[in-house]
């Protein structure tokens, strides 16, 4: 009997998660929020679930990608304090939900992204407030060559005091191709290094290379919001000055 109960309360909890599923990913249940030459994105209102503890979202988005038949249903979780995100979860060729590792890799949220016309989106829903400022002044140009030009995004500098590495996003516009997605650096100016990654090594900048182009643009950005002192290293919590790892 009781083998019974819990076969049929399993049986019950299943059904139930078929039925929210397919509520919250019902045709006129999807908002377009985001398009580019390569894909349209939309979102379901009703899937938004947050959780103010940890500041965090998690929302079902599809995606129609340009010569794909079928569109990318992806559940994800928007962190918006780390400004990252986390797919969840995915609507497999079958029609059901995939099972997604919880260790996932997050993404950071680049600006001017779908990621964050989607974060934007949903703390607008959640009355939150955006990860970016944003505004029509976010991209500063700081250098270019005959093919293309670097521009930094204002609004996304950040320090973080424990590892004494600057980090913001860059993008670089070729003229070709108009290809603009932007990357997320992190620098260590006492040393002329960098990394896409702060959990990597650091990379030494090479003289007369996009990477000197890169560095020398976010340094003399931050040494206008900072001073000198992005020059200066680490103390840490003995009293003695900190080092990085460099390749």
């Amino acid at each position: 009997m009781f083998k019974k109960i819990i076969s049929s309360l399993i049986l019950f909890i299943a059904m139930i998660s078929c039925i929210s599923y397919a509520a919250n990913t019902s045709a006129d249940q999807w908002q377009w929020y985001y398009s580019d030459d390569h894909q349209s994105a939309y979102f379901n209102p009703s899937s938004v679930i947050y959780n103010r503890k940890s500041n965090t979202a998690t929302v079902w988005r599809k995606y129609e990608i340009l010569g794909r038949e079928t569109p990318l249903t992806l559940h994800i979780k928007i962190d918006f304090s780390n400004k990252k995100t986390q797919m969840i979860g995915y609507i497999n060729s079958e029609g059901s939900e995939g099972v997604v590792s919880p260790n996932e890799p997050c993404e950071g949220i680049g600006p001017g992204t779908a990621d964050e016309a989607l974060a934007n989106i949903v703390a607008d829903q959640l009355n939150i407030p955006h990860i970016y400022t944003g505004g029509s002044d976010r991209w500063q140009w700081f250098y270019s060559t005959d093919t293309e030009s670097y521009y930094i995004a204002t609004d996304t500098a950040s320090y973080d005091s424990k590892t004494n590495l600057y980090s913001v996003w860059i993008k670089t516009t070729p003229t070709a191709s108009g290809f603009n997605r932007p990357i997320h650096y992190f620098f260590d100016f006492t040393n002329r290094s960098f990394t896409l990654e702060p959990s990597t090594d650091m990379m030494y900048v090479k003289s007369g290379t996009w990477e000197e182009i890169v560095y020398n643009g976010a340094y003399n950005f931050f040494k206008k919001l900072y001073g000198s002192s992005i020059e200066k290293p680490k103390i840490d919590n003995f009293g003695f000055l900190s080092t990085q790892q460099t390749e």
